[in-house]
């Protein structure tokens, strides 16, 4: 059988930081009929990639996890009828909990892979979809029996050099 590995490494230079930096290789022959595992793709294989993140305590209240992902497939996958096609995601992520009772987060993810692009003649090309999209969130729990949790989220969508899509969400 073809291999899959995934590496770890993780650095605590302080009590409240942490450094992680994720190798993986799978290939495209892998089979692992269970197999889930840390991917950008769906299933276990045609993928490498290097993840690196880190996650921070700083000042009193305030927490900051951030991430990037580089990732490189080297066959052809669904949606995307090239080789050799790469790309990028990460985020990072600010929270702030004064009590308890009460956080706040703001959320930024941002994606930029290659996908299949048709337009009206039947032709496709693979070109870079990018994916951003930020997000509030305030919770309070006035009391064990009531919380309450309001959500404001805008997401914006397309291909490369198109008009994208646009959405805001609102909710608790």
């Amino acid at each position: 059988g073809k291999i899959a590995t995934l590496n770890m490494l993780t650095y605590s230079p302080t009590v409240n930081t942490t450094f992680l930096l994720m190798n993986r290789y799978y290939d495209k022959a892998f089979q692992g009929m269970y197999a889930q595992t840390f991917s950008e793709n769906s299933s276990v294989r045609n993928e490498i990639g290097c993840y690196i993140g880190l996650e921070t305590s700083f000042l009193k209240d305030f927490s900051f996890s951030g991430h990037v992902d580089f990732f490189h497939f080297p066959y052809c996958r669904f949606q995307v009828d090239a080789l050799h096609t790469s790309g990028i995601a990460g985020g990072g992520q600010i929270s702030y909990s004064p009590t308890h009772s009460l956080s706040m987060l703001i959320k930024y993810n941002y994606s930029n892979k290659a996908k299949n692009n048709g337009n009206e003649e039947g032709d496709r090309q693979v070109i870079p979809f990018i994916r951003q999209r930020i997000q509030g969130q305030l919770r309070y729990s006035p009391s064990e029996q009531l919380r309450v949790k309001t959500v404001l989220e805008y997401v914006r969508s397309g291909f490369w050099k198109q008009m994208p899509a646009k959405g805001w969400l609102a909710g608790n």
